[in-house]
């Protein structure tokens, strides 16, 4: 992955320089996403789709949290303790 220098216009465009478009494979037109990762680290990457660009994101998020199958046994569990709130409510317990 070649590393290359560019400066900013004033009116803050960048060019993304000529061996990195060529490794990218950019071409005019296309979209790139662009993100600050810190305060002097700026990512560029191609939009594949957007499906493909957020497979796998907050990842960490759901594993911190137990995963996914906690998380809809919890939800499950939340909605089946209201529905049975509200029947009692409208009187229609059985």
């Amino acid at each position: 992955m070649p590393i290359a220098q560019a400066k900013l216009s004033s009116r803050y465009q960048l060019v993304i320089p000529r061996a990195v478009r060529k490794d990218l494979n950019l071409k005019p037109g296309m979209s790139v996403y662009v993100s600050a990762h810190d305060a002097d680290t700026l990512h560029i990457s191609r939009v594949k789709g957007w499906a493909k660009s957020m497979l796998g994101l907050g990842k960490e998020m759901w594993r911190e949290a137990g995963g996914g199958d906690k998380y809809l046994k919890e939800l499950r569990r939340e909605w089946e303790d209201r529905a049975k709130r509200y029947k009692k409510e409208l009187g229609l317990e059985i």
